[in-house]
């Protein structure tokens, strides 16, 4: 009761402290990767980490034509706001307790060009976004998780450039859920945006509802392949204007390079012309990271899908799923060299 408490006093102060822009922001429209790089990359797990594992990520994305003013009648493009945008985000996680881990998200824009809005200056080449706090608590733990991710979005872009970040806090409450099957996995996120009610080039930016839905599947020991949809709306005009309601769908693939080293990239587009999806976007990332307890032989296989924790998998192409060294694959009585 006392996570709850504490979670609705935050979320009141933050409510006070939002504060809006007359600019469109580069948060807005940016990839917002997650840190933890063993699950989905822009979507939470209703599961939080081990208890004092870590990681340390970096995640670039490129995108092209992310904020695009539309001519609707002929319907064409006016000008590419942004046209090109390449950022990278520094990601650190820690699992805290068993219950809860929080996650720190220092975004940057390395490269991006546009026409800016009307009467307005260019955007800058690159600048620091407003840097995520990433907190996640787990609500419940059985057939399905349930987690409550707190977000905050702290003013550093702002500092920099009008188009790199909000003047004041930002505040995402953010509701996860996730179920694993074996080697399939499958998530839903749903959160509310608070900001001050403003208007930029005919686009409301008001209170918004968001989602995304997740799924993976680890087709061998060390690859998982994933897919995502993501997409959000004016709160008060759900689904009303499809310029307000970007959507966003994306596919990728996961390597684990070693017990601590993984690898993770994919390809996504915008569904709809909506104000920040993109017409396609190029990701990947690198995460170091160890897992604690749930692999201590190191052999990347975690948990119960290890049936030999204490001795790492020789990976010879022989039985590799099952976290067991395998000396004679062919039964002889020999060892294999």
């Amino acid at each position: 009761m006392r996570i709850f408490q504490l979670v609705l006093f935050i979320a009141l102060i933050c409510f006070s402290t939002v504060a809006g822009a007359q600019e469109l922001e580069s948060q807005s429209f940016k990839l917002n990767p997650w840190v933890f790089m063993d699950e989905l990359p822009t979507s939470f797990s209703g599961a939080t980490a081990v208890k004092r594992s870590y990681v340390v990520a970096l995640m670039l994305n490129y995108q092209r034509a992310p904020l695009t003013l539309w001519r609707t009648d002929p319907w064409k493009v006016e000008s590419h706001i942004i046209g090109h945008q390449v950022t990278g985000d520094l990601l650190v996680g820690y699992g805290v307790l068993e219950w809860f881990d929080v996650g720190l998200a220092i975004p940057l824009v390395l490269y991006q060009s546009g026409d800016g809005l009307p009467d307005a200056d260019k955007p800058s080449t690159m600048g620091m976004v407003d840097i995520r706090i990433l907190p996640r608590i787990r609500l419940y733990r059985g057939m399905v998780d349930l987690a409550l991710i707190p977000q905050f979005v702290l003013p550093t872009g702002k500092l920099a450039d009008p188009y790199m970040g909000r003047g004041g806090l930002q505040f995402i409450p953010t509701l996860a859920a996730s179920k694993s099957w074996g080697d399939f996995s499958a998530g839903l996120n749903v959160y509310y945006r608070l900001v001050e009610d403003t208007a930029v080039a005919g686009l409301k930016l008001e209170d918004e509802v968001g989602v995304s839905l997740g799924a993976s599947y680890q087709i061998r020991p060390k690859v998982t392949i994933f897919s995502e949809f993501f997409g959000r709306t004016l709160a008060t005009e759900p689904l009303g204007d499809i310029n307000q309601t970007p959507l966003e769908a994306q596919v990728g693939a996961r390597y684990r390079l070693t017990s601590s080293f993984t690898l993770v990239g994919g390809l996504g587009a915008g569904i709809t012309k909506g104000y920040t999806a993109p017409d396609y976007r190029i990701f990947a990332g690198i995460g170091w990271g160890e897992k604690g307890s749930l692999d201590p032989d190191k052999d990347g296989i975690f948990g119960d899908k290890d049936k030999c924790p204490n001795e790492p998998e020789d990976f010879d192409g022989f039985q590799d799923e099952d976290g067991c060294p395998d000396p004679d694959n062919d039964g002889d009585g020999i060892p294999d060299v």
